[in-house]
C-alpha cells in the first residue's frame, strides 16, 4: 500500500463530499419531481 500524503486525503475528502452532494441532489430531484 502506498503512502498517504496530506495532498491526497484532502482531494479524496473533497471528492467524496461533492459525491455526496450529487447523491443527495439527485435524490432531491427524484422526490419533488
Amino acid at each position: 500500500m502506498p503512502q498517504i500524503m496530506p495532498m491526497n486525503w484532502l482531494f479524496w475528502i473533497f471528492c467524496f463530499y461533492l459525491c455526496l452532494m450529487i447523491i443527495f441532489i439527485k435524490l432531491f430531484y427524484l422526490k419533488y419531481d
